[in-house]
């Protein structure tokens, strides 16, 4: 695979990853592994438009609950050694920082105006947030009022440990969806935006780590927790630990806490170490547009290991006909649980690290999410190694399997595994309740479910029999009705196609406005458009004709939206942003997109502008937009033509 292959590869699982953890709630894979994709993506291509994709994707969030950020809610960067703690400290010398434990939560910021709470917002993509006001107050660490208190609180909602622990079995028992981790548990349960009751009942918590008064200033972070702690009723302040950083070594400081994290009742990821100086924060400033503070940072901790034999590997067909290996391995205690089975990600994976079935391997819950096989520990002998049984045949239609490397397919459209995933993703992708993966299961298994469009066509009786009785068949099937106006991404991302997620989506929306358009696309159209490869192109196109009678079929029950023209001032102007400005690259987009023009994330042909701080730079932009007659123009001269 050459460098252009890995990179269009890289791209694809970082949005599929990104989309899974920050939109849905269900990652697949632990953050470090996640952090590895975008770290040799950054080394093999920095400027890549994916990695400016990295967070929540506010434009699939809807405009009435977006709210603004008073001032940009960062990030931390992040270190996974001592020697990058060590040389980020170096350049403070003499300074105090102070380290505290990196809860493991959902940012969100609270504004109090004369005592009282009137604004709750997740950290979004750092400008805007997600306003969960209503929730924020089921949550009992949240006080409604703090007597003479105006300014904002920053901090963590978090769940505890037996919370989690508690709702995992009731989803078990009650057929549920079981939440992937604490953190996981705590973003879905206060963004519950139609459900507000729902938050109440998960029993969350919440610490603050900032805190901005209109009426004090503060010079030191430990007099912003010293604050708190006075004149806060109700709200905890994180604890900074006992140790100073130039006082103990942080070697012994990250063991330390490493080793007595398991006994605290709320899940925490590392440490934070921060300069005890507020000027000095401030007078660092962010680290380019990341809205990370180069005076803090964040320490992330090794994931535990243990060693466990490999008694067998059992494939599971997913929605897209992909088929993954999964370990089964001896019951294994393993960070708070006892692991049976563990994920080995795709066979090229299995090939790679040279594991069969037999052999002792090395387990860890990385990012303490999803349970993983990192390598072989001890080999097994001749005699006790029996392969990874491949699967040359798929294990649920026994149809003849495509290996597409890294991974191996079954290409069968009727596949009843794929029929199943593929449902269960439209219900959830239109927002649909009330009807999980237990019942579309028993559904498909009674001969009512053998495509999307019987969702539509459900006997109410059938389905109180299968289901439980009337008002659960009533609740499923109001549900899907409510369902039947969709917007044009929310139509295409819904079936299912791979590399057609969300925001790949809505941006062939944005482009093509209806769905016969869409359709009418070909593979060298969508190549033009902005981090759509060969791959995503060639599996867009050939997934809208394989579906195209189940597109038919569907036009029939659903109302497809198209997309209104843009209007404004800048309407067929587009502009790329290189190098740094002051206000923030997504700032800056919402602005030019607010006034009807585009925002392009490379230069190609057809863009209007290229924006940099730096006109005599000889970066790849630089160079490409010369060469395509491009006009640079700076921050000030791109306000101006906005504000036109």
């Amino acid at each position: 695979m050459n460098d252009t292959e890995r990179i269009e590869q890289l791209a694809t699982e970082i949005r599929y990853h990104n989309e899974k953890f920050f939109m849905e709630d269900a990652p697949e894979i632990s953050d470090e592994e996640f952090d590895m994709l975008v770290v040799e993506l950054k080394t093999l291509d920095p400027e890549h438009v994916v990695l400016a994709e990295i967070g929540t994707d506010m434009n699939s969030i809807d405009d009435d609950i977006k709210v603004k950020h008073d001032r940009p809610m960062g990030s931390l960067k992040k270190a996974h050694s001592v020697e990058e703690v060590a040389a980020w400290a170096n350049q403070y010398p003499g300074l105090v920082i102070y380290i505290s434990r990196k809860m493991d939560g959902l940012a969100i910021s609270l504004k109090y105006v004369d005592g009282k709470l009137v604004l709750a917002a997740t950290r979004g993509d750092g400008y805007v947030g997600e306003d969960v006001t209503t929730n924020a107050l089921q949550v009992d660490d949240i006080p409604a009022e703090i007597p003479g208190f105006s300014g904002e609180i920053r901090g963590e909602v978090y769940m505890l440990k037996e919370v989690f622990n508690r709702l995992v079995e009731d989803a078990k028992e009650n057929g549920g969806r079981v939440l992937a981790n604490p953190r996981n548990g705590a973003s879905g349960s206060l963004r519950q935006f139609k459900h507000p009751e729902v938050t109440g009942q998960r029993s969350l918590s919440f610490v603050a780590y900032d805190i901005e008064s209109d009426n004090d200033s503060f010079a030191t972070e430990t007099k912003k927790a010293k604050f708190c702690e006075e004149s806060l009723p109700g709200i905890e302040y994180v604890k900074f630990l006992k140790y100073e950083y130039e006082v103990i070594p942080f070697a012994d400081v990250a063991s330390d806490a490493g080793a007595h994290r398991k006994s605290l009742d709320y899940c925490i990821d590392g440490l934070v170490l921060t300069v005890d100086n507020i000027a000095v924060i401030e007078e660092e400033g962010m680290v380019g547009n990341s809205l990370c503070p180069r005076a803090k940072i964040a320490f992330k901790f090794p994931p535990d290991q243990e060693k466990a034999a490999l008694t067998g590997i059992t494939w599971q067909v997913g929605r897209t006909g992909r088929i993954t290996p999964v370990a089964e391995i001896e019951p294994t205690y393993l960070d708070g649980s006892t692991i049976s089975r563990a994920t080995l990600h795709n066979h090229a994976n299995i090939v790679s690290l040279g594991i069969e079935i037999g052999d002792i391997v090395t387990i860890e819950k990385g990012g303490d999410i999803i349970p993983q096989v990192v390598k072989i520990a001890v080999r097994g002998n001749d005699v006790e190694r029996t392969g990874i049984n491949y699967p040359s045949h798929c294990p649920s239609c026994d149809a003849e399997t495509e290996n597409q490397d890294p991974n191996v397919f079954c290409v069968n459209p009727a596949c009843p595994a794929q029929l199943e995933a593929k449902i269960i993703h439209w219900l959830r992708r239109i927002d649909v309740k009330g009807l999980g993966s237990r019942g579309v299961s028993s559904l498909h298994a009674a001969g009512c479910l053998s495509g999307l469009t019987d969702l539509y066509r459900l006997d109410p009786a059938t389905v109180a029999e299968i289901t439980g009785g009337e008002k659960s068949a009533k609740k499923i099937i109001d549900g899907i009705n409510a369902k039947k106006d969709l917007e044009l991404w929310t139509f295409l991302s819904g079936l299912g196609i791979p590399e057609f997620g969300r925001t790949t989506s809505k941006e062939v929306a944005k482009k093509y406005k209806t769905l016969a358009a869409v359709r009418a696309a070909t593979v060298n159209e969508l190549l033009l458009m902005d981090g759509i490869g060969d791959i995503s192109a060639g599996y867009i196109c050939s997934g809208l004709l394989a579906l195209s009678d189940t597109i038919d079929e569907l036009t029939g029950y659903v109302n497809i939206q198209e997309v209104e023209e843009k209007t404004g001032s800048l309407v067929g102007t587009s502009f790329c942003i290189t190098g740094k400005i002051s206000m923030g690259k997504k700032a800056a987009h919402a602005m030019i997109e607010g006034v009807g023009g585009e925002a392009w994330t490379s230069v190609k042909n057809g863009l209007t502008y290229l924006v940099t701080d730096d006109p005599t730079s000889t970066s790849g932009k630089m160079k490409k937009a010369v060469k395509l007659g491009v006009k640079v123009i700076d921050e000030a001269k791109m306000v101006e033509l906005v504000n036109g």
